[in-house]
């Protein structure tokens, strides 16, 4: 990753989530890094904790190596799981190739289970027709 250059352009405390609202544009070479890049840039900017920041929003501006950031500094992890949504927190989770493979089986493993009620229905109406 290259150089990221990060400035705070809002700021908004919101005690009854247990968060802070943080709106910031960021400066990068090369490709837009990854949320969980950003993740660890907005921590060290504002001193908190990488687990408990969520990074909501990344605005991209089409051939420029600039965004604006819009992401979410939480007080602690039980609150986080709370009020932010599971895709978003999914987001956060770093990759790995088995999860990826274990996901894989397991659409195949669905698209097999939906193919056998369609064959149940069709059972039945063959069943109707002949009574």
């Amino acid at each position: 990753m290259g150089m990221v250059k990060l400035e705070v352009q809002k700021e908004r405390d919101t005690p009854l989530l247990c968060r802070k609202r943080v709106v910031l544009t960021a400066e990068y070479s090369g490709s837009t890094p990854s949320r969980l890049q950003f993740r660890k840039e907005i921590a060290n900017k504002l001193s908190a904790d990488e687990s408990l920041v969520v990074v909501r929003h990344i605005y991209t501006r089409f051939g420029k190596q600039k965004c604006k950031l819009i992401a979410h500094v939480y007080s602690d992890e039980k609150n986080m799981k709370l009020y932010e949504d599971c895709s978003i927190l999914k987001k956060h989770s770093p990759k790995k190739e088995e999860g990826k493979e274990g996901a894989a089986e397991e659409k195949a493993e669905a698209k097999k289970e939906e193919k056998k009620p369609e064959a149940k229905k069709e059972d039945k109406k063959q069943e109707a027709k002949k009574e």
